[in-house]
């Protein structure tokens, strides 16, 4: 069963942001370290949050940050995500 489509998410493009958001709205963050030209993150760009279900829980519940480790190296290291 398939309902219509929902629009894509709005990333936000920092944590700092992310979290102020986060707490005028009363919602938790969803960080997604993106590393373009990886497979597994286009896999999870395309695949997990390209499925309308996941999109309507992730707008529900957060606010979506999305850091490109290559264009932000920075914030993925003081993170332990990216060295």
């Amino acid at each position: 069963v398939s309902g219509p489509a929902v629009a894509p998410l709005d990333w936000v493009g920092s944590v700092e942001t992310g979290v102020a958001q986060a707490a005028r709205e009363n919602k938790q963050v969803l960080v997604f370290y993106d590393a373009p030209g990886a497979e597994q993150s286009r896999f999870i760009a395309e695949k997990v949050f390209g499925d309308n279900a996941v999109r309507m829980a992730v707008r529900s519940r957060y606010v979506p940050v999305r850091i490109d480790v290559v264009k932000d190296p920075e914030t993925a290291g003081k993170l332990g995500i990216y060295k």
